[in-house]
């Protein structure tokens, strides 16, 4: 049951550290397994780790950006994600909400982002770039809001249809969830979240998709 309760939370959705500008600790690699990586270091200022999980990920660049911006879908393939949907969304900015489940006798949890998606007009680097709004709309009886969030998803592509993968998130999920519990089984989520996200990323309708704003690398 306990870790049950800790593996509900630290892994869900996923948004401000950037591979290579490490102001914290050193990463340390938590799980390799089946191509993909999770890494872990403490975080100056927050009690749980944060955590930067990595893949290869075969998908045309549009496809991949088409499936991360399709948030009614998450429920699909985030781990514990129950429900999502917009407030708002354009090509680059989106504010949403998502709503994770908690095995009892922990309440669930919700989370508003707003994210912002940008292109490197050179390298075509994709940044999904991710910020908690835990005042944005009113909170609902029985869920507890998730006060702190930052994450960030970096999309590098190496070809027409391969893209390197690198999600970072630290966040503090509120209400009562031991930090040293959260910490100790923190990457069973985020594994399971990328493992579909590989099968969920080669639908047609993500694959066919040719979005003017972003460019394909050539």
């Amino acid at each position: 049951m306990k870790t049950g309760i800790a593996l509900f939370i630290i892994t869900f959705l996923w948004f401000d550290t950037y591979p290579g500008k490490d102001n914290a600790s050193t990463w340390e690699l938590k799980k390799d397994k089946n191509g993909i990586q999770i890494y872990a270091r403490n975080a100056p200022g927050w009690e749980y780790q944060e955590l930067k999980v990595t893949m290869q990920l075969e998908s045309s660049l549009s496809g991949l950006v088409a499936a991360l911006k399709d948030v009614p879908s998450y429920p699909e393939w985030v781990y514990t994600c129950t429900d999502a949907y917009f407030y708002k969304n354009s090509p680059h900015e989106e504010y949403y909400y998502t709503k994770f489940k908690a095995p009892w006798p922990v309440k669930s949890r919700d989370l508003i982002v707003h994210s912002v998606i940008e292109q490197d007009s050179i390298t075509k680097t994709v940044i999904f770039k991710g910020k908690g709004l835990p005042q944005y709309r009113p909170m609902s009886d029985g869920i507890v809001r998730i006060p702190a969030f930052d994450g960030k998803y970096l999309l590098v592509p190496k070809g027409a249809d391969m893209v390197d993968v690198t999600y970072i998130v630290k966040l503090d999920p509120g209400g009562w969830l031991p930090p040293w519990l959260v910490n100790l089984v923190s990457t069973s989520g985020p594994y399971n979240s990328f493992v579909k996200l590989r099968d969920f990323v080669k639908r047609d309708k993500y694959q066919k998709a040719s979005l003017a704003y972003i460019d394909e690398l050539q």
